[in-house]
């Protein structure tokens, strides 16, 4: 098969065709062995074809060769590359040489890059533009080691936004009380100017900085259409006014430094999934062409997060996430499972049942699994004793060692709940309830949660309480009736949607 069709290829038959064929042949690491030894390193048809007057002929050479991955053909593909005048096949020569030792060209690789973010192009040849840049920066990466960028401005003044659970951002606000602060509709908008102050509020779910947008000059594209006035919602025009906005500004203050950033594009509010992919890769693209390279879209290996929020008037409104900006809350977090309890939630259920915990309280959380519950309770106030059961033993031993990473003495025994026994009561009981999976039909959650409330009310003192996080809210109301030592002391809104709440259940005297 190999044989007929490059047979065909050197007799100049059906070439484009066979050159298809061939590239998908060869695709296979078998097949691709075979050509190889065929050829025994005789390049010169496929050289020849990288100078023939079809552009999709000289494009499918140069991917054969780099398909081939042998070395001596990367001074072919660079001099056929600078000598294309054939936009769309230019990219083809970058892609093949990405698979082979081209480092000996890596200052032609930014100069080539340097002209093509600072020229003037048609619209119709900006794709293959940002393609070309896209794949240089690839190529250029490959054998410059990344600047790794270390967040520095502390002490710098922000506009920050921090987010958190929509239906309790008054819990954000009230910690945050000493500040101007502004609500948002999941979150808490202010200006700090010691952004250490608030990196240990464990109940905000990430640090948004704003981005201004600025006009264009010249319309929604490059192509000399002045005038036109700008519109956020085209890649193009939203790419220009973010880089004329304050994102430099941002980053020079937090990094004191203006070397090339790595960023991915992040859209939210889009229902239209192929609408979300073309418009992120477009604006991912223009931003990397319009910045000369200053920011170059690598979504494996990001420093920055650039998300645009669609709202419901169609504008986007920009926000830029800092991954130098380093998380150390949860660091404790060493073992997690696929149904383990986000810390954020576990800290957000502590903290809206503060007033209703002591510090010299005996704690207990009956299904433990990682920990988190008790790691973050032990968190915001101090504890006489901590104790944890689970059934599932690596979860216990998950729990044990996040519990040591985060210096908190726990007592976490593998067990069921309903065979535990403790010389002592406990004052309270904190966590997260079982759901409906495939581990627990709902049948089987309504007898873990009659046999819970029994179970707790022999474990708990007179007065004690217990906090559960649930998307029961009915079977928790009907125990809290039926069991008549219980009632009802406060519930909170996690998220309605889900049907997620937090309840907080006081034990009569």
């Amino acid at each position: 098969m190999l044989k007929d069709i490059y047979g065909e290829i050197k007799a100049r038959k059906n070439v484009k065709d066979n050159l298809i064929k061939l590239k998908a042949e060869i695709k296979n690491p078998n097949e691709n062995r075979v050509f190889r030894y065929m050829l025994a390193g005789d390049y010169e048809i496929l050289a020849e074809l990288m100078k023939h007057e079809d552009p999709k002929v000289r494009k499918n050479a140069a991917l054969i060769l780099g398909e081939l991955e042998d070395d001596i053909c990367v001074s072919m593909l660079f001099d056929a590359y600078a000598g294309e005048n054939t936009l769309f096949v230019k990219p083809a020569y970058l892609k093949a040489m990405y698979k082979l030792d081209c480092r000996a060209y890596v200052d032609e690789f930014k100069t080539v890059r340097d002209e093509l973010t600072s020229g003037k192009f048609q619209e119709d040849e900006l794709k293959h533009v940002r393609e070309q840049i896209s794949l240089l920066n690839r190529l250029i990466s490959k054998y410059e080691k990344n600047q790794k960028h270390t967040f520095q401005g502390y002490d710098e003044k922000y506009d920050i936004v921090l987010t958190t659970n929509r239906k309790q951002v008054k819990v954000l606000a009230d910690m945050l009380s000493h500040y101007d602060i502004r609500l948002l509709k999941a979150g808490v908008r202010l200006c700090i100017d010691d952004i250490r102050s608030i990196l240990g509020i464990r109940i905000y779910n990430e640090i948004l900085f704003p981005l201004s947008m600025e006009k264009t000059d010249c319309g929604r594209d490059n192509n000399g259409d002045d005038g036109a006035e700008s519109d956020f919602s085209k890649p193009y025009d939203a790419a220009y006014g973010i880089l004329n906005g304050n994102l430099k500004e941002i980053l020079q203050k937090a990094h004191k430094d203006n070397s090339p950033y790595r960023f991915r594009v992040e859209l939210r509010g889009i229902a239209d999934r192929d609408e979300e992919t073309a418009f992120a890769r477009k604006f991912a693209s223009e931003l990397e062409r319009l910045s000369a390279s200053f920011l170059v879209n690598d979504t494996s290996d990001y420093e920055l997060e650039i998300r645009l929020v669609k709202n419901k008037t169609g504008e986007y409104i920009p926000f830029l996430k800092l991954m130098t900006l380093k998380d150390e809350r949860f660091s404790y977090r060493k073992n997690v499972l696929p149904v383990s309890m986000h810390p954020m939630n576990a800290a957000l259920m502590v903290k809206l049942a503060e007033k209703y915990l002591s510090p010299d309280a005996r704690v207990l959380d009956p299904f433990c699994g990682v920990g988190t519950c008790l790691i973050e309770r032990r968190y915001l106030m101090e504890a006489a004793t901590l104790y944890g059961t689970d059934t599932f033993g690596k979860a216990i031993d998950m729990a044990r060692e996040n519990a040591r990473a985060a210096g908190i003495i726990v007592n976490y025994i593998n067990r069921d709940y309903f065979d535990f026994t403790h010389e002592h009561r406990f004052d309270e009981i904190i966590t997260d309830m079982p759901v409906v999976t495939g581990k627990h039909t709902y049948e089987e959650i309504v007898r873990i949660y009659s046999r819970f409330f029994q179970k707790s009310s022999e474990l708990l003192n007179s007065a004690g309480v217990i906090v559960m996080y649930s998307n029961e809210k009915k079977l928790v109301l009907e125990n809290v009736k039926n069991q008549k030592e219980f009632e009802m002391a406060e519930e909170f809104v996690v998220s309605k949607k889900d049907e997620r709440y937090i309840f907080v259940i006081k034990k009569l005297k």
